[in-house]
């Protein structure tokens, strides 16, 4: 810009220089005519010719200074270009590494999600398989318990749980074994666990239809299936897996259960009686199959000296009764709010469908526990059986 000024300061002056010169060569030219005439004015000539002479100097001199600045101005002008163009080179450079970079990055990024969705579908296949099996580990009740009204609910937090049912039904003797248990976790280890629990029941099972009331005893007492599963918990949790179990037998006939616990939720008893209370007071609860909560199956070694025996305990039923056992996802199941479902509300849920046959009491239970629950997936396996005794 300063350059720029400079120029137009010179062409100026060199205008300015130009018109006085002309100025004084017109005067020449008169006095050169006047010279020639009556009037002669000595000296007058040389005096201005030697003006004219110097203001043309100084124009030349002036024009030449300023082709000297454009001169300078354009060398500098060139030089600065060349600076710039080198410039732009180097980040046009710098970008196009940087768009290399990008695209390998890209490409490992595709690759990467590629592998990902490979293992994800590897995934999902297996955990499809293991939900297969899961669902050949439930017990189908109709086919298996004679008897006495049963039915079983089962609901998985994923896709395979670790929530476990098991029956076993004498129909000459008037005796159903119900067993229910819960795996530590869920996902495939724990059903690994409930498959080895599974396989090991059925074999027990298989062994008292082929030799008749040889091995009866290890169906019918609690204390002893405990045991033996405690053996097969243990071998397969390696002691960083467990199992909570309740064992139980009905003896329909005499109208007793009798029932061992390791460390598994209280069933709940609802009689006839105590429905009317609630019917009419609104204060009842129901009664609980209490039994000192044992050793969980699969911790052999906790503690100093670890119990290995559970107490067997029994109690008397009456015609009518329903029975409920449940895993604790029935109570620690929460809703979108954060509130869980909570003893209080699962007994007067129980209440309200005591009268209606076991399959409606299944489904009711059912239907209010996913009305609860909303659109939040349960945190637990929800596992229950429900009985009414003939």
């Amino acid at each position: 810009m300063a350059e720029e000024k400079r120029r137009a300061s010179g062409h100026r002056y060199a205008l300015l220089y130009g018109l006085s010169a002309g100025l004084f060569g017109l005067i020449l030219a008169s006095l050169a005519w006047l010279d020639r005439g009556s009037f002669r004015v000595a000296g007058t000539t040389p005096l201005f010719c030697a003006l004219g002479g110097g203001l043309l100097g100084r124009r030349r001199d002036l024009l030449q200074s300023g082709e000297e600045q454009r001169s300078r101005a354009l060398a500098i002008a060139n030089v600065n270009g060349a600076r710039l163009i080198a410039e732009i080179e180097e980040k046009n450079h710098l970008i196009e590494e940087a768009h290399r970079q990008l695209e390998n990055s890209f490409d490992e990024v595709k690759k990467q999600s590629a592998l990902q969705e490979i293992a994800r579908k590897r995934m999902e296949a297996e955990l499809e398989t293991a939900r297969a099996v899961q669902a050949m580990l439930i017990p189908e009740v109709a086919k298996r318990v004679r008897g006495v009204d049963l039915a079983l609910s089962y609901r998985s937090a994923s896709e395979c749980g670790g929530d476990w049912v098991g029956f076993f039904d004498e129909p000459d003797s008037k005796r159903v074994s119900v067993l229910i248990g819960d795996v530590t976790g869920h996902g495939v280890g724990a059903a690994l666990i409930t498959a080895g629990v599974f396989a090991y029941f059925s074999t027990l099972r298989a062994m008292h239809d082929s030799t008749g009331r040889r091995r009866a005893s290890d169906l019918y007492d609690p204390p002893a299936m405990l045991r033996q599963l405690d053996d097969v918990v243990s071998e397969m949790g390696k002691q960083s897996t467990f199992m909570t179990l309740f064992a139980s037998v009905i003896d329909y006939g005499k109208r007793k259960i009798r029932y061992s616990n390791a460390g598994h939720c209280f069933p709940l008893v609802i009689s006839r009686e105590c429905w009317n209370q609630f019917r009419n007071a609104g204060g009842s609860r129901p009664s609980r199959l209490n039994a000192p909560p044992g050793r969980i199956l699969g911790s052999k070694t906790w503690g100093p000296t670890p119990v290995e025996t559970w107490v067997c305990r029994e109690r008397d039923v009456s015609e009518g009764d329903v029975v409920l056992w449940y895993t604790d996802g029935l109570l620690e199941n929460r809703n979108p709010s954060g509130d869980p479902i909570g003893e209080r509300r699962l007994h007067q849920w129980l209440f309200s469908l005591w009268d209606k046959p076991i399959d409606q009491v299944k489904a009711g239970l059912e239907d209010r526990v996913a009305e609860f629950l909303g659109s939040r997936a349960p945190d637990d396996d929800i596992a229950f059986v429900i009985a009414r005794i003939p």
